[in-house]
């Protein structure tokens, strides 16, 4: 399709962005608002309650905190040079393979004052433990399971996709080779964040 958009809602293929959650705004469509029944509204609802119930508020102004698994290090430069166009102030943590992006969700869940990450970027091929493997026990966590994410890869499988739905993961990044369409992946992240945690006047 010429002149691909980066997000698609849920069914369309087109692009690199495949929607998972029909939680999720298409960054690309200004005003619109997903096609949704009152059932996936209150899911919406309740989801959101529960992110913001487990994780540390951020009041206006405050910065967030992204976490990046990933272990290609151009990808992370990448990203990196991407997330530097987000309104909102953040940290990016990045870990290089699964064990420590699963380390580091344990840490979490045994610190009582340790504060979850805003939004987790997640490769699927990561080495040492998978990226699914991280996906699984991530949802698993008491405190941070309800945080969304985002699943980066350069596989096209079904599977790998329905696999990643299954798991809650909001959106299924599919990595270009052009530039361009990588970077933006900005868009998603934002409009993640903003569903979650809303500008005040």
């Amino acid at each position: 399709m010429p002149g691909s958009q980066p997000v698609h809602i849920l069914g369309n293929d087109a692009g690199h962005c495949v929607i998972l959650r029909t939680d999720c705004r298409d960054p690309t469509e200004a005003g619109s608002e997903p096609a949704r029944s009152a059932r996936p509204r209150t899911l919406h609802r309740q989801r959101i309650t529960l992110v913001r119930q487990t994780m540390t508020p951020h009041p206006a102004g405050e910065r967030v905190q992204i976490l990046l698994a990933e272990d290609n290090g151009a990808d992370v430069v990448l990203i990196r040079e991407a997330l530097k166009g987000l309104k909102r102030g953040h940290d990016l943590v990045v870990v290089q393979d699964g064990e420590k992006a699963i380390d580091l969700i344990e840490r979490i869940d045994q610190q009582e004052l340790a504060p979850c990450p805003s939004l987790l970027l997640l490769d699927l091929n990561l080495p040492r433990r998978s990226g699914t493997e991280v996906l699984q026990r991530l949802r698993q966590s008491p405190k941070c399971g309800g945080i969304p994410v985002i699943v980066l890869t350069s596989s096209e499988a079904p599977r790998d996709r329905e696999s990643a739905k299954q798991l809650r993961a909001d959106c299924y990044f599919r990595k270009p080779s052009d530039l361009t369409e990588f970077m933006k992946i900005r868009e998603v992240v934002e409009a993640l964040l903003d569903s979650l945690f809303p500008k005040t006047e």
